[in-house]
């Protein structure tokens, strides 16, 4: 992929994905748009799947980590709205990476996950952020049609 291209999928994704991260702390990539074209794209440069169950729009979804991480470092250098969703997705990943090599006892336990507690803040931060942000949009929504009602 071209930076031009990693650029417009920037910018597409800007306006039409979102960077979720649930509360177990799994990261998840959807993009929802009308024309499938694009969709089928970005099946051809990362996987994924397009769902379209009960959707009013076709949904392409990641949820492979390694894909989405990829996914998520191609565009980072080009976002302009969902940089902090991307930041905490991408550090919520690689400390995701290393739980599947911590040392085991010899009673096959693992021990404790040295990460838990960052990705448990991450998922914090994340939470406050996308709340504060849903907060902005309300307030913008209301003024706007305060501006309806009263015009200037």
């Amino acid at each position: 992929m071209t930076d031009i291209e990693r650029a417009y999928l920037a910018g597409f994704f800007d306006g039409e994905g979102c960077c979720m991260i649930s509360p177990n702390c799994t990261v998840k990539i959807i993009v929802t748009q009308k024309d499938r074209e694009v969709l089928e794209w970005l099946i051809r440069e990362y996987g994924g799947k397009v769902y379209t169950n009960g959707a009013k729009y076709p949904r392409w979804s990641l949820f492979k980590r390694d894909t989405i991480l990829r996914f998520l470092k191609d565009l980072r250098p080009y976002l302009r709205q969902k940089t902090v969703e991307v930041d905490y997705g991408i550090e919520m990943l690689e400390l995701s990476a290393t739980n599947h090599t911590r040392p085991q006892r010899k009673d096959g336990k693992f021990l404790p996950n040295p990460n838990k507690e960052r990705k448990e803040q991450l998922f914090a931060l994340y939470r406050t952020y996308r709340n504060r942000t849903s907060l902005q949009s309300v307030a913008l929504r209301k003024r706007l049609e305060e501006n309806k009602q009263h015009p200037s």
